[in-house]
């Protein structure tokens, strides 16, 4: 029979990471279809991508993060979309929400992602100048 030891495991954090990537949105299922059917529609979807710092100002993604409660929520005015929350922050208690161009440099680097990562890069505003 083989002894079995145990063993402690320990978890030192979670982080969540919501990641602003608009050049891959003709790549998703729908809008793929759609520019494959009618390909005059690729400008109005460029169109109507948002910015960064519209999607970070976007209220659901503020709950996302931890810098606005479900109950903060509701109270705001609708369409969220169209009510954005000036001053919004990228960076939350539960996790941050990062550019594409964060995402593609360690897409392209082959490094593993790490939240102090992201969180440096979100303080330098580029990963290629943390680096």
């Amino acid at each position: 029979m083989i002894e079995s030891k145990a063993v402690g495991v320990g978890i030192e954090g979670v982080f969540y990471s919501l990641t602003h990537v608009p050049d891959l949105v003709r790549y998703g299922s729908k809008p793929s279809r759609e520019l494959r059917a009618n390909t005059t529609l690729e400008q109005q979807l460029k169109n109507q991508l948002r910015s960064f710092s519209a999607a970070t100002a976007y209220a659901p993604h503020q709950v996302y993060i931890g810098n606005i409660t479900p109950a903060e929520l509701s109270n705001l005015p609708k369409p969220w979309y169209d009510n954005l929350i000036q001053g919004a922050l990228a960076k939350g208690r539960f996790g941050d929400i990062v550019d594409q161009e964060i995402l593609l440099w360690f897409a392209w680097s082959g490094r593993p992602v790490q939240s102090r990562d992201c969180r440096r890069a979100l303080v330098l505003g580029s990963y290629d100048q943390a680096n």
